[in-house]
């Protein structure tokens, strides 16, 4: 997934929370990682919903803390 694709994924996941009336801090968005997967400094903590049978994880993920994330390793 590209950061491009990450960070509409967080939108479309904000504009849900608002259009349900849940507050966006609510928001998450769903990851998929491989196994082994050591995210960069700063990426926010997930919670682990699933672990496949091929070791790939499942993972839900703040949607305003990962569009942070996005646009703070962006302007590095």
């Amino acid at each position: 997934m590209s950061p491009a694709e990450m960070e509409a994924a967080c939108k479309d996941s904000l504009a849900g929370a608002v259009e349900f009336g849940l507050p966006r801090d609510k928001a998450c968005v769903i990851l998929v990682t491989p196994p082994g997967f050591k995210p960069q400094q700063g990426f926010p903590r997930g919670y682990l919903l699933q672990v496949k049978d091929d070791g790939r994880r499942i993972k839900s993920y703040p949607a305003l803390r990962v569009l942070a994330w996005i646009r703070k390793a962006a302007a590095a």
